[in-house]
C-alpha cells in the first residue's frame, strides 16, 4: 500500500491540488490492489475534500474493472458512486449494470431503480447505497441516524407514499422519514449489528453479557472500531449491564478479554481495545514479549503474567523452553541484582520444579541482610510473602527478623502472615513489646498502626486483654486521624480511618466509651473535634454516644449547643440578608407563581418541560427561604465586644506568612460574608477553625503548609 499513505498525508493538509495530482498519477498505474483503492477512497469520503474531488472519481473505472475480487470490486463501487458528482450518462450507465447485475431479480426493481434517480439519470449520487437503504428496509430491520437520533427500527414501509414510519432511540415516538432524507441521513445495519443488538434485543444482549464478557466486547469493536474502556463504558454502563453490576460485570469481562485472542489490549489506560486483523496465540505472544524485553524486571513481568494467566503456554514446549530460558539467564547474570534474581529462582521452582533449584533459592533467601527493602522492591506481589514463608520454615533467627520488619511492610497481607506465625508462638512477649513501641510512635508509622487497630477492634489480636490499653489504643487512633489529616500522602489512609469509626452505627466508638470516666470522655471529645474529616452531624452523634456513656457530659455541655448554633454576622450582612429574604418572599415567589400559571396553560403536563421547570424553581425558593428564615432566627450581630483582642477569633483580621515568606491577610466573619477570592473567610471554614484560638507569633499548620501570625487585629478598631 505504497500510495495510501501519501494520500492520507494530502487529505490531512486538505490540499486538494495535491490530492488530484497524486490520483491523476495513481489512475494511470498498470495494477492496483483492491484494498488500497478502497481505503483511499474512504479516507476521502470522509474527509472535507470529498465533494471538490467527487469531478476526478470517475477517472478510476478503467482501473476499477480489472479488480477481480467482486466483494472488493463492489465495496470500490459503493465508495466512487457516493462521491461522484458528474452524474455523466457513462456513470449512470454503470451503476444501472451493477445493480441489474446483482438485484435485478428482485420485486420492485425498477420503482426503486426511479427512487434513487437512475431512471431519469439526472441525480443518481450514492446510488448504489441508496438502492442497498431501499433493499434493506423492511419491518422490523435497523438503521443508524447520522444526525443524532440513533439506532432506529423500521415499523412501515411506503413505496407509495415514499417514506418509512421509524421508532429510534434517542426520539420519543415514532418518526415518518421521507426516502430523500433517508438516503442522507439513514444507514443499514444488519440484526446480528452490536447496536441493532442493544437497541431490538436488550434482554437477550445482556443475558450474552453476563454469560459471555467476550463475545459481546468482540461485536462491539468489530461493528464499532477500537474503543478506550471509558468508551466501553459508555457504549454497555445502563444500556446492557446494570450501573450496581458494572464493577463486577467489567473485572471479570477485562479478565477474560486479555485472554481472548483475537482482541488486542491496550498498554495505558487511555489505550484502545481493537479486533486483530489475524487470530495471535498466547504461545506466540509469550515469545514475541519475551524476545522484546528491555530489562530483567519487564521480563519478569512478562514471564510470570503469562504463566499465571495463561498457564496453557508451559504446555507447549517451545515456548515453556524460552520463558525457561529466559529466567535461567538471570539467574546467571552476574550484573542482576538480588531482587531480579530472587524473583526468577521464585519462579522457576514455582513453574519448573527441580530439587537443585529450591536449594540455591534457600540459600539465597537466607542470605539476605536487609529483608525488608528486598521484599518491598519485589514487583510480583504474589512472590513477596514466599520470602517470609521460606525465612520462616530455614532460618534459626527468624522470629527476630520477623520482628525487625513486620511493620515495614505497606501490603497487609505480608503484615497479617508475620503477625500470625509470632503470635502462634508459646512466648509472645518481644511481639508484645513492639506492639507497645507501635502504640508510642504510632503518629510516624500512621498506617501499621491502623492496620493493628483492626486486628484490637476485631478481637483478633489475643495479646492484650487489659479494657483500658484497648482504650489508649482508641484514643491514639484519633490522634493518628488528626495528625494523617494535615498531609496528602495519607489521604486514602484518611478516608480508611473515618469507615471504620462509622462503620455498623459507630460500634467502634460505642465499644470504646463503654464503662469510660469522664476525663477519658472529655479527651475524646477533644480528639474529635480536632479531626476535620468528621462533619457537625458526627460529632453530634459522638457527642450523644459520650452522653449516654457518662450523663454527667450532658449536664456539663448544656447551654453549648445554643451557642455553637449562632449564626454570627456584622451589621452589613445582617441587613443584606434580611434584604434577600424579603426579595425572596415578595418577587421571586410572585414572578415564580406566574411561571407556573402560564406553563400550566400550554398543557399536557407530563411532557411540559416548562411547567415542570417552574416547578423544580419553585421547590429551590421556598428550600433557601426556609433555610435563610432559619439561619436569620439563630443570626446575632457581631460588635466590638464580642471580639476577643488576644487571639484569632470571629471579627478578626489576621496577617499570616507561609514557609516561602509569602504574606496573606485574612477576614475571619460568618458564612454570610465569607469571600474567600477577597480574604474574607467564613468561621466555619476548616482553615479557619485552624487558625481560631491561636495568638500573635504562634504557627500551626494546615494540610502540608505550615504558617506564622505576623499580627491580629480586631476589625472595629481599624
Amino acid at each position: 500500500m505504497s500510495y495510501l499513505k501519501e494520500f492520507l498525508r494530502h487529505i490531512e493538509d486538505n490540499d486538494i491540488k495535491e490530492l488530484r495530482g497524486l490520483w491523476e498519477e495513481y489512475c494511470i498505474c498498470d495494477i492496483i490492489e483492491g484494498e488500497e483503492l478502497k481505503s483511499i477512497l474512504q479516507a476521502i469520503k470522509e474527509s472535507s475534500l470529498a465533494k471538490p474531488f467527487g469531478s476526478d472519481v470517475e477517472l478510476i473505472v478503467p482501473l476499477w474493472e480489472t479488480i477481480s475480487d467482486e466483494a472488493i470490486s463492489y465495496d470500490i463501487a459503493k465508495l466512487i458512486f457516493d462521491i461522484e458528482t458528474t452524474n455523466t450518462a457513462a456513470l449512470a450507465a454503470l451503476a444501472y449494470n451493477i445493480l441489474k447485475k446483482r438485484y435485478g431479480d428482485h420485486k420492485y426493481f425498477n420503482e426503486k431503480i426511479r427512487l434513487i434517480g437512475l431512471r431519469h439519470k439526472k441525480d443518481f449520487q450514492s446510488s448504489l447505497s441508496n438502492y442497498e437503504l431501499l433493499t434493506h428496509m423492511d419491518e422490523n430491520k435497523f438503521v443508524y441516524h447520522t444526525g443524532g437520533w440513533g439506532v432506529g427500527e423500521v415499523i412501515e414501509l411506503s413505496l407509495m407514499r415514499e417514506q418509512f414510519t421509524i421508532e429510534f432511540e434517542n426520539v420519543v415516538g415514532r418518526k415518518d422519514v421521507a426516502f430523500k432524507t433517508a438516503f442522507k441521513s439513514l444507514i443499514p445495519i444488519p440484526k446480528e449489528h452490536f447496536l441493532s443488538q442493544r437497541f431490538g434485543f436488550p434482554d437477550d444482549l445482556e443475558e450474552e453479557a453476563r454469560k459471555d464478557p467476550s463475545k459481546v466486547i468482540r461485536m462491539l469493536l468489530s461493528d464499532l472500531g477500537p474503543k478506550t474502556a471509558v468508551d466501553i463504558k459508555e457504549e454497555l454502563y445502563e444500556l446492557v449491564i446494570p450501573a450496581g453490576d458494572w464493577t463486577k460485570w467489567w473485572q471479570v469481562a477485562r479478565s477474560k478479554i486479555k485472554k481472548d485472542t483475537m482482541i488486542e489490549t491496550p498498554k495505558s489506560v487511555r489505550g484502545c481495545f481493537k479486533i486483530r486483523s489475524t487470530e495471535l496465540l498466547h504461545e506466540e505472544r509469550c515469545k514475541e514479549s519475551v524476545a522484546k524485553a528491555k530489562n530483567n524486571k519487564e521480563l519478569i513481568a512478562i514471564c510470570y503474567n503469562f504463566m499465571r494467566d495463561f498457564p496453557e503456554v508451559l504446555k507447549d514446549e517451545k515456548t515453556s523452553q524460552v520463558i525457561e530460558k529466559a529466567l535461567e539467564e538471570i539467574v546467571s547474570d552476574d550484573k542482576a541484582d538480588i531482587v531480579a534474581e530472587l524473583q526468577a529462582r521464585l519462579l522457576l521452582k514455582e513453574f519448573f520444579r527441580d530439587e537443585k533449584r529450591d536449594n540455591e533459592l534457600v540459600d539465597s533467601v537466607v542470605g539476605i541482610k536487609d529483608v525488608a527493602s528486598v521484599i518491598q522492591d519485589i514487583e510480583v506481589s504474589a512472590l513477596k510473602k514466599r520470602i517470609l514463608v521460606i525465612i520462616r520454615k530455614n532460618c534459626d533467627d527468624w522470629k527476630e527478623r520477623f520482628l525487625d520488619i513486620l511493620f515495614s511492610f505497606k501490603q497487609s497481607a505480608l503484615k497479617d502472615y508475620a503477625f500470625g506465625e509470632l503470635a502462634a508462638e508459646e512466648d509472645i512477649t518481644a511481639l508484645r513489646e513492639k506492639i507497645m513501641t507501635l502504640l508510642d510512635h504510632s503518629i510516624e508509622n500512621p498506617r501499621a498502626f491502623v492496620w493493628y487497630f483492626q486486628k484490637v477492634i476485631n478481637k483478633e489480636d489475643r495479646l492484650f486483654d487489659d479494657e483500658e490499653l484497648q482504650k489508649k489504643f482508641f484514643e491514639r487512633f484519633l490522634m493518628v486521624l488528626n495528625e494523617a489529616e494535615k498531609g496528602q500522602e495519607y489521604k486514602d489512609l484518611v478516608k480508611k480511618m473515618y469507615s471504620i469509626i462509622t462503620a455498623k452505627r459507630y460500634i467502634v466508638v460505642r465499644e470504646a466509651l463503654a464503662g469510660a470516666d469522664i476525663e477519658y470522655l472529655h479527651e475524646i471529645l477533644l480528639l474529635v473535634t480536632k479531626c476535620r474529616s468528621f462533619s457537625e452531624h458526627d460529632i453530634k452523634i459522638l457527642r450523644s454516644l459520650a452522653e449516654v456513656a457518662n450523663p454527667d457530659i450532658k449536664k456539663e455541655g448544656s447551654g453549648n449547643d445554643e451557642v455553637d448554633d449562632v449564626m454570627w454576622a456584622t451589621q452589613e450582612g445582617f441587613n443584606a440578608m434580611q434584604k434577600r429574604i424579603e426579595h425572596i418572599a415578595t418577587v421571586e415567589t410572585v414572578s415564580n407563581a406566574r411561571e407556573i400559571e402560564a406553563a400550566r396553560a400550554l398543557g399536557d403536563l407530563r411532557e411540559n418541560a416548562e411547567y415542570k421547570f417552574a416547578l423544580e424553581k419553585r421547590r429551590r425558593l421556598q428550600g433557601e427561604l426556609k433555610t435563610l428564615t432559619q439561619q436569620l432566627n439563630k443570626a446575632r450581630v457581631l460588635t466590638a465586644d464580642d471580639v476577643a483582642s488576644d487571639r484569632i477569633d470571629i471579627g478578626t483580621k489576621v496577617d499570616l506568612e507561609d514557609s516561602q515568606g509569602k504574606k496573606i491577610t485574612y477576614t475571619i466573619l460568618g458564612p454570610w460574608e465569607a469571600d474567600p477570592d477577597k480574604g474574607v473567610l467564613s468561621y466555619r471554614s476548616r482553615f479557619a477553625e485552624e487558625m481560631i484560638g491561636n495568638k500573635e507569633g504562634e504557627t500551626f499548620r494546615f494540610k502540608d503548609e505550615i504558617y506564622n501570625i505576623v499580627s491580629v487585629k480586631n476589625i472595629f478598631e481599624e
